[in-house]
């Protein structure tokens, strides 16, 4: 099938490709370094279509149109009428008109129409109320089939004043597929309305935003994930972030991530049905960290939430270097973004012995890809979750000095993570002017950071011992020499960025912290 340009749920969007391109960011806010870009998609309501009639009728072929979209405002009235609103016991009118709707809504042509000459007003109106399985489900089918091809802070508004997160989370809790669920008698689900739900379910399925993976599967879980995970791809998702990840949504897609944590199924991602879950629900909590954290929910994240992260990262360190993919980079953002400048959720991931491990794991993953250079299968995700172990690892020593206490060990230190990362950075950071290509630049960030990382546990003289006996030189002052490298670096990206407003901010405190250390470490050289 040929892409479409005009309509990009034939053509593209999905998960995205989590490692391409170079990664960077902000120096203690990584963040999401590559995450996925917003799909590119037509407007929901704001985008001209020639089938709109835009004066008066100058043609056949208008008045064809015109005839045409009358015949639409009819049919949509009709259906309309039929939706209805919510009730206490199950329609089966409405049933049948949210059927009809979402089976109708896979065609272009429709939702064309659909957005020409209807707001959406009635169909969405009081999501809330919903306590139809049969319904809520179509309606969520309707709502993700938009959202795979349209961006809308129009058609977002709305299901968030009508209350989409009240419907999401009732879904969030069932599991069975949906074809199943409409099977038992207790639904009371017609045969006619049996088969066209696994219409709609293989359309659902058809739609190329499930990329990389193929459920064969759908039920309302994950149904609800992936309209969570579309909303979370909007432009304009921020405004509705708020209310449609509301507590009760967050306690279950936490669930989702505590339950799935002890089973391998969840992390043989994409190969098994039981990870889709799993993966959307890191996805979405990873992309609503950043303003969680920053806001009221902050303390309530780091007491309730973050024992969660921290028991989900330490089994993704624990999964072979060489298979660190989408799943383990999430979750080391998800790390990344609650303990930043959190040294209370900092202090629970050092207790738990995560500094280590992600010590252990910096060492496995620098060997891995400096071997890969030297071959034709350069190890990019594997780099990636590389950069994002020595960011978490930056974090815990920032907002948690007492941390670097866990890397101290006693005696030279021979085969321990300390000194393997000192060796990988006396190894090569003078390397780093040798970058001619686009692999060498990547690593290079790699090893900034690493040498940022070895700065602060430096700042302990047991630690700027070892570094001494172990480096070449004898001394500190290569280190200190490639963080000045690094300030000096970022200093000339920001300057080059100029003004933008909060990030060129955070990247300002970010280079005054660098310095600080850079201050410091002179002093004791």
């Amino acid at each position: 099938m040929l892409a479409d340009d005009d309509d990009p749920l034939l053509g593209g969007g999905g998960f995205g490709d989590l490692g391409n391109g170079p990664a960077g960011g902000a120096l203690f806010n990584l963040g999401r370094l590559t995450k996925s870009s917003t799909i590119n998609t037509f407007s929901y309501l704001d985008e001209d279509d020639e089938t709109v009639n835009t004066g008066a009728v100058r043609s056949i072929h208008e008045l064809r149109q015109a005839g045409a979209n009358s015949r639409f405002a009819d049919e949509m009235d009709d259906i309309l009428d039929r939706v209805g609103s919510p009730s206490a016991k199950p329609s089966s009118l409405r049933r049948g008109a949210l059927l009809e709707l979402a089976q109708k809504m896979k065609h272009k042509d429709f939702r064309q129409q659909f957005r020409n000459h209807s707001d959406g007003g009635s169909l969405f109106k009081s999501l809330a109320d919903e306590t139809d399985l049969v319904s809520g489900y179509a309606i969520l089918a309707i709502v993700t089939t938009l959202l795979a091809a349209t961006t809308s802070a129009h058609l977002i508004q709305q299901l968030r004043a009508q209350g989409l997160a009240a419907l999401l989370s009732k879904h969030l809790d069932n599991t069975a597929d949906i074809t199943q669920i409409v099977k038992d008698r207790k639904q009371n689900v017609s045969r006619n309305a049996q088969l066209t739900m696994a219409t709609i379910k293989s359309s659902l399925l058809e739609l190329p935003a499930w990329k990389p993976v193929s459920p064969t599967s759908l039920s309302p879980r994950t149904l609800a994930l992936k309209c969570l995970d579309l909303l979370m791809r909007q432009p304009t998702h921020t405004s509705a972030e708020d209310e449609v990840l509301s507590q009760e949504v967050t306690d279950r897609l936490f669930s989702i991530l505590a339950d799935g944590v002890p089973n391998s199924a969840c992390w043989d991602f994409p190969n098994l049905q039981e990870s889709c879950d799993f993966y959307l629900a890191l996805y979405v909590l990873e992309g609503h960290s950043i303003s969680a954290m920053q806001s009221r929910l902050g303390s309530l994240w780091t007491k309730q939430y973050a024992p969660i992260v921290a028991d989900t990262l330490e089994v993704a360190l624990g999964r072979p270097t060489d298979q660190l993919g989408d799943l383990e980079s999430l979750t080391l953002r998800l790390s990344l973004n609650i303990t930043n400048h959190n040294g209370e959720a900092s202090r629970l991931f050092v207790d738990k012995g995560l500094l280590q491990g992600l010590a252990k794991s910096a060492c496995s993953a620098f060997g891995m890809v400096l071997n890969s250079m030297k071959g034709d299968s350069f190890l990019s995700k594997v780099l990636e979750s590389l950069i994002m172990m020595l960011g978490a690892m930056i974090n815990f020593c920032v907002y948690y000095p007492p941390a670097t206490r866990s890397l101290e060990e006693p005696g030279d230190g021979v085969g321990t993570p300390l000194n393997q990362l000192i060796r990988v950075f006396a190894d090569n950071h003078s390397k780093t002017a040798d970058a001619d290509s686009m692999e060498k630049t990547q690593l290079n960030v790699a090893l900034g950071y690493l040498s940022v990382l070895l700065g602060y546990l430096c700042l302990s003289d047991s630690i700027r011992n070892r570094f001494v006996l172990v480096h070449p030189r004898k001394s500190i002052q290569p280190l200190l020499e490639s963080i000045n490298e690094f300030i000096a670096f970022h200093r000339k990206v920001a300057e080059a960025q100029g003004d933008e407003g909060v990030k060129q901010g955070s990247e300002s405190a970010a280079l005054t912290r660098l310095q600080a250390l850079a201050d410091q470490l002179a002093v004791l050289r």
